[in-house]
């Protein structure tokens, strides 16, 4: 049977200072709220086995005061932290969306303190389109933070006093004594980066961009040490008069424009809010949607790409872990190292960590590199990235769901089939089980062995870890025992060395751990044949059936998704001609009909007609009659386009078939009926239900009766798709 654990009792910490508004329970602050909340730093609890976060509210505005010299806009906007994680206006589980929040609210009351506005109960409709337009352009542009850092840099040059003639350990010295500065282990110096933006009253800076660069040039121009990758990253800057501002993505500028919202809809709550809505007739997605460029979501990850990936990742499961699991124990194993491939990981270089034919940035490179061999760690880290493929793909799990697995996470109920048990972090946030494939079993075991010696030594029973046999120190946990694998930076390194396909244009695909979890239930509705959306959202665990529809849909693979529906169609219906399996239903012995018919002229034309021939105008004819199968636990339903749709036995009012009540009863004589035995073992399972029904003695007898009419249908169903020899062997 699954694995079953008690969540732990929630402790209640009294905090009287709340507002009484806000609390669910007056005086206790949530178990999520680590910290007293009249604090101006919270620390907050995230989900699953992620390590704490902090909230700072009191940051340095450009202006040199800080956000509680605003008392009112500090209030409102610890309100609204609060509320969106307790509360009747909670919206997310998660401390680091939580923490986004609360940026995006006190980056509103920067712009608006520079702009003079000191209340949010002052902003119009055109300051809010105002701060929509600049922020297209990303948090940069909304504070002008390229002109705060410029006008503070000016600043302090002039305090330096550079000459044209000043040697490089003279400027140095000058720049010492203007410029925020910290030694490295060399004891050289180097520019305190974090110092000086907090200096210029500029919060934090993007790992890239205007800022970066400007940083960049600051420190050739006073002579400070330059770290390998600021070098390399220069070497491939543009001028700084030449960068074009980017449009964020859609995702991006909806978050940055949401606290307009939040204000609004918190605003029972706050003392300085908004009356009204700032955009009437709109919202915040309609209006990123106008403004920003279409990436808002994970992207659909190509068929071949995914294919390769998934198949590659399989073979460092399969065939190569057994040797890197004998390695890292130690044992020679040199006579017995499999075929090299170009996904192997062989040879192994006899040496501890690196190697300098990777050392490099380019990615590209350091595959070249890797080719030639790679250290057993770096192989162990590509091996762990594999396995957590492998789950992500076949269990739709989150990350940071996968990298909290521990040992003897997975067991055989009564029946023999595999359950995994797993933290479900954003919704549930508890243990649950999920069935998965054999496969998935294989990856976890890997993940046992490779785990076992480092667990030994630290105690800690998570999986993604792994210590080297002459080495005392485990790999892949942070120093707050919490798992600290970098899933998503090997993952896109694995891609480029296990040679997946380029795309057309001759870039790589970029693969992120979200991908395998869409790529999972697009496949499970558009391919599988019992798909359900019922079903998917529950293993998925999402709130509501929205979430999950939206993972099963994507323009760009709308054509991928309807191909397969055709060629999936197709292969029914040749299957059928051939008499290889028996359709019914008054659609599906229609174009059984019509399949049979072209298949007795192909055979007039032709002397030999292959089954791939007679597949590819079968393509033909369900590409002309448009029809699709939509599958429903006990068949198919063939709805064409342009047909009439309330000739459909579960038409709503509105005249199209409403799946949703959609039956046995309803489906079995309804024109739109298409069966086949896929549906059988559905069937079988339902028929054995009410039998066992109608015998108990316990039954009443309206129930009885009805399970009396199902079974009587449901037993015309099976045998309306059974061949002679199927039925005897069931009677």
């Amino acid at each position: 049977m699954p694995l079953t654990k008690e969540k732990p009792a929630k402790t209640l910490f009294l905090d009287e200072k709340i507002p009484a508004s806000l609390a669910l329970e007056i005086g206790y602050r949530p178990s999520w709220l680590l910290r007293e909340y009249t604090a101006n730093t919270w620390v907050v609890k995230d989900t699953g086995n992620k390590p704490d976060l902090t909230i700072v509210f009191d940051v340095r505005f450009p202006n040199g005061k800080h956000l509680p010299d605003y008392p009112n806009l500090l209030d409102s906007i610890k309100r609204i932290t609060y509320g969106v994680r307790s509360g009747p206006l909670m919206t997310v589980e998660s401390g680091s969306v939580q923490q986004n929040i609360a940026f995006n609210l006190i980056t509103l009351a920067r712009w608006m303190t520079s702009n003079e506005i000191y209340r949010f109960e002052d902003l119009t409709r055109a300051d809010a389109r105002e701060y929509s337009e600049l922020a297209a352009y990303g948090t940069n542009a909304i504070l002008d933070t390229e002109g705060i850092l410029h006008r503070h840099i000016e600043k302090l040059l002039m305090k330096s006093n550079f000459c044209p003639s000043d040697p490089p350990h003279e400027r140095r010295s000058k720049a010492c004594n203007a410029f925020p500065f910290h030694r490295n282990s060399r004891n050289t110096e180097m520019l305190d980066r974090e110092t000086l933006l907090e200096n210029a009253g500029l919060w934090e800076s993007n790992s890239a961009g205007v800022l970066t660069q400007m940083l960049d040039e600051l420190e050739v121009t006073c002579e400070f040490y330059q770290q390998p990758k600021t070098l390399h990253r220069m070497a491939r800057q543009v001028p700084l008069d030449e960068l074009d501002e980017k449009i964020v993505t859609t995702q991006q500028l909806r978050r940055l424009i949401m606290p307009f919202d939040y204000l609004y809809r918190h605003r029972r709550y706050l003392e300085d809010g908004l009356p009204h809505t700032l955009f009437p007739g709109s919202s915040p997605t309609k209006v990123a949607k106008a403004l920003g460029k279409a990436a808002g979501r994970t992207g659909s990850v190509p068929v071949e790409q995914a294919a390769v990936f998934i198949e590659r990742s399989v073979r460092w499961v399969v065939d190569y872990a057994p040797t890197l699991l004998a390695l890292q124990e130690g044992k020679n194993v040199a006579a017995v190292l499999p075929e090299y491939s170009p996904c192997s990981p062989f040879p192994i270089l006899d040496c501890k960590w690196r190697s300098v034919r990777y050392e490099t940035f380019d990615e590209a490179l350091q595959t070249e590199g890797l080719r030639q061999g790679m250290t057993l760690p770096m192989a162990l880290n590509y091996l762990m990235t594999a396995c957590a493929v492998v789950i992500a793909a076949f269990s739709a799990r989150r990350a940071s769901e996968i990298l909290g697995l521990k040992a003897g996470c997975i067991e055989r109920d009564d029946c023999g089939k595999l359950w995994m048990q797993i933290f479900i972090h954003k919704t549930t946030q508890g243990f649950t089980a999920i069935p998965v494939p054999e496969v998935v079993w294989s990856a976890i075991s890997v993940l046992e062995q490779l785990s076992a010696s480092a667990r030994e030594l630290n105690g800690s029973p998570f999986i993604f870890q792994y210590k080297l046999l002459d080495s005392d120190r485990c790999y892949g946990l942070g120093a707050d025992g919490v798992p600290a694998f970098s899933f998503r930076s090997y993952l896109r390194k694995f891609g480029y060395f296990i040679d997946v396909p380029a795309l057309p244009d001759g870039t790589h695909w970029t693969f992120r751990p979200h991908q395998f979890r869409r790529l999972f239930a697009i496949l499970y509705i558009w391919i599988y044949e019992l798909g359900d959306w019922g079903a998917l959202s529950y293993h998925l665990r999402h709130f509501n059936l929205e979430a999950t529809r939206r993972y099963g849909s994507d323009a760009e693979l709308g054509h991928i998704v309807s191909v397969a529906n055709r060629e999936h169609t197709a292969h029914i219906l040749a299957q059928a001609a051939l008499g290889k399996i028996k359709v019914a239903g008054v659609e599906g012995t229609r174009f059984k009909e019509a399949a049979k018919r072209l298949h007795d002229r192909l055979t007039i034309k032709l002397q030999v007609v292959t089954e791939h021939k007679f597949t590819q105008r079968i393509m033909r004819l369900v590409e002309r009659t448009g029809v699709i199968l939509r599958a429903l636990p006990w068949g198919y339903c063939a709805i064409r386009p342009g047909a009439n749709k309330d000739a459909c036995a579960c038409a709503s009012c509105g005249h199209t078939p409403d799946f949703g009540a959609a039956t046995v009863s309803t489906c079995k004589d309804c024109v739109c009926a298409f069966r086949t035995p896929a549906f059988t073992p559905y069937l079988n399972s339902t028929l054995k239900l009410h039998g066992n029904i109608i015998q108990s003695t316990g039954t009443p007898k309206i129930l009885r009766e009805a399970s009396e009419i199902l079974h009587k249908e449901l037993s015309e169903y099976i045998e309306s798709v059974s061949t002679p020899e199927e039925r005897a062997v069931g009677s």
